[in-house]
């Protein structure tokens, strides 16, 4: 089932949700920009890849264009598909405006920043020799 909206309105306008819907966008956009081919490039060399981060497997694709570890930061900007990148930043609209009313925009943008963080590391956890 996919929601439609909350029934949690507020009045508060949220600027940090709005900036990182806007950034995620910017990101698939600017991948998208390069064709398929490039796109898939920058998911290599942003995304997070498993066995680059515990250096456990040889690569299948390009090499990271930054060092392993800074691509837990960069691959949750990072969306594998049109769809994908809908469904995540419909969640976010949704959801995101009642959370960040409630903590705030500088804990919010915290929230997120350590949210995708920690889904990295988890993920990289339990699939270290994902190439």
């Amino acid at each position: 089932m996919i929601p439609l909206r909350d029934e949690n309105a507020t009045s508060y306008v949220p600027i940090a949700t709005i900036l990182i819907i806007t950034a995620n966008i910017a990101v698939f956009a600017y991948q998208a920009y390069f064709g398929p081919r490039g796109f898939e490039r920058y998911v290599f060399q942003l995304g997070l890849v498993p066995s680059a981060l515990t250096g456990s497997a040889p690569l299948l694709g390009p090499r990271p264009m930054i060092a392993p570890w800074l691509t837990v930061g960069t691959s949750m900007f990072m969306h594998g598909g049109l769809m994908h990148l809908l469904m995540n930043m419909w969640f976010l609209w949704i959801f995101g405006d009642n959370i960040e009313c409630a903590l705030g925009r500088g804990r919010f943008l915290v929230f997120y920043l350590l949210c995708g963080i920690g889904a990295a590391l988890v993920h990289a956890a339990l699939t270290p020799t994902s190439t």
